[in-house]
């Protein structure tokens, strides 16, 4: 996907995933765990770049027609110095 950070727009869209998803103990709400690996394009400066990231997302479920998403990654970008903490909250409804 694309991403905005530090004044620059990244495009990682081809990369490789591999993750599971389980069920957390005792509350039984699916995570997903990953790690990612792959390149990626920085828009901003036209250079191409090497990511990799690992996180996790947790799928609450509201409603039978309801979901709150709530994710997190920490990984790094070739030309960002230090680590990336990302996090992202997303809502679904279903018709």
């Amino acid at each position: 996907g694309v991403a905005y950070l530090d004044h620059n727009f990244y495009d990682a869209t081809l990369n490789a995933r591999v993750g599971d998803e389980f069920n957390l103990p005792f509350i039984h709400i699916p995570l997903y765990a990953y790690i990612e690996s792959g390149g990626g394009y920085n828009l901003s400066k036209s250079e191409v770049i090497a990511q990799a990231f690992s996180g996790a997302t947790l799928k609450i479920p509201i409603t039978q027609n309801q979901t709150l998403t709530i994710g997190g990654a920490v990984g790094t970008i070739s030309d960002y110095s230090g680590n990336i903490y990302a996090a992202a909250i997303s809502y679904t409804f279903k018709w």
